[in-house]
């Protein structure tokens, strides 16, 4: 079997990330006592004003008391689970949920701009390929020298027999002649089989290479996403604020009322207390996992509720159905199953709280 036939696996689609177009526009800006405003005219003198492509005009829309209805939520998690929502992209679904009645949801970072460590490992697989690339070409190119001087000494050897006249050494070199004639024709054979093999793996890198390109320069434009309600109806999410220190996010529906999670502070909750992780694991909407209270370690909090690929972002709330962190990634160790962390709800309101409407 030769290299060749190692065809090239790509993960890149991990961070296949592309702006989704809408209809109208909004704008934002912050005016002089620090509050954001948001507007369909840009009617303002602020320097600070951006607008939201994407953001489709809708009538205002009582989303908690839809939900309430349809689901009929039966206890405090279940609750929860109204409030947790769907983050979708063209890598897959990440979580979020609701933190205020007006649209407003908390997520990671990396679930709306991917993670910065395999974006690096993708470049790095990138370049490995590559270098893999150019060493098979060169062994090829030096694979069809050899044959083409091959071909060369046996048309001399030809051209040499034919005029031979002793006719036993003639078919020695005769009988000679056509071994080493189908020993080039195999050669022949298994390089033009090499060169194609060759030209299906350049092509798939050239693709790989190409989308991964346009997926990571898009990757900071990208402000619209769509939401996946607990019912499973989509719907339009423009971003709010990505945080330069936090591995969060906070984005927002326009134009709605929403059910929210309310908020416990995590350092009330004892170690050994009940917690459960919410979220959209393999596209399974609102799966539930449970556990305890592990610990703290630092800005996080470490819990043995299983946390999955696609649960990220999601709440982490207490058996009250209150939220107390944004669950965010798992590690694993050999020697047992795994703790999963998630970062404390009180670090992300101290964030955005210049963006998240004031209580009144």
């Amino acid at each position: 079997m030769t290299i060749y036939k190692q065809l090239l696996y790509i993960f890149i689609v991990l961070f296949l990330f592309t702006p989704i177009q809408g209809q109208a526009k909004i704008f934002k800006y912050q005016d002089e006592n620090g509050n954001w405003h948001f507007t369909d005219s840009p009617s303002t003198t602020s320097d600070d004003i951006q607008a939201l492509d994407g953001i489709i005009e809708q009538k205002h829309v009582d989303l908690n008391a839809e939900l309430l209805k349809r689901i009929n939520p039966r206890n405090p998690i279940e609750m929860a689970g109204i409030a947790t929502v769907a983050v979708k992209t063209d890598a897959g679904y990440g979580s979020g949920f609701f933190i205020n009645d007006s649209g407003y949801i908390l997520t990671n970072r990396h679930v709306i701009r991917g993670d910065a460590n395999q974006i690096q490992q993708a470049k790095k697989h990138i370049e490995s390929k590559e270098k893999e690339l150019n060493h098979f070409k060169n062994n090829l190119y030096s694979d069809e020298s050899w044959i083409q001087k091959l071909r060369e000494r046996l048309a001399n050897d030809k051209y040499t027999i034919d005029r031979q006249h002793n006719a036993e050494l003639k078919r020695i070199n005769l009988e000679r002649y056509y071994e080493n004639q189908k020993r080039l024709r195999e050669m022949e054979a298994d390089l033009a089989y090499r060169q194609k093999e060759l030209q299906q793996y350049e092509s798939e890198l050239n693709t790989a290479k190409g989308k991964f390109e346009r997926a990571t320069g898009s990757l900071a434009d990208t402000r619209m996403f769509k939401i996946v309600l607990a019912d499973k109806r989509e719907l339009n999410a423009y971003i709010i604020a990505v945080s330069q220190h936090h591995d969060i996010a906070l984005l927002k529906i326009e134009n709605v009322t929403t059910p929210y999670l309310s908020i416990s502070n995590p350092k009330s909750i004892q170690i050994g207390e009940p917690v459960y992780a919410i979220g959209n694991p393999l596209e399974l909407q609102n799966s539930v996992t449970s556990g305890v209270l592990s610990g703290y370690r630092g800005d996080y909090i470490q819990t043995n509720a299983h946390i999955y690929p696609g649960n990220s972002g999601g709440p982490l709330v207490t058996k009250q159905g209150k939220v107390i962190g944004i669950n965010t990634l798992k590690e694993l160790t050999r020697k047992f199953e795994g703790l999963g962390f998630a970062i404390m709800i009180t670090i992300a309101l101290n964030e955005f709280e210049s963006y998240l409407p004031s209580k009144e």
